[in-house]
């Protein structure tokens, strides 16, 4: 499971969609990756249209965390 993960493993920036977001000309986080709450229990649904950064969002928040 941590190949789908690559967090786990300190290897963050081998994250496709967090990759093209970087090289990306415009790069929009979204709000909730600031507003999202993290207390223990948390149970956080994601969703919306395709191609609004449902996968590259998480994945902002990771970085923001690690």
């Amino acid at each position: 499971m941590d190949f789908l993960n690559p967090w786990w493993r300190g290897r963050l920036e081998e994250d496709p969609h967090l990759a093209r977001w970087t090289e990306s000309p415009v790069r929009r986080v979204p709000s909730f990756v600031y507003e999202v709450e993290l207390e223990p229990y948390a149970l956080h649904f994601l969703f919306g249209p395709r191609q609004v950064g449902r996968i590259t969002a998480p994945s902002l928040l990771v970085k923001r965390l690690v």
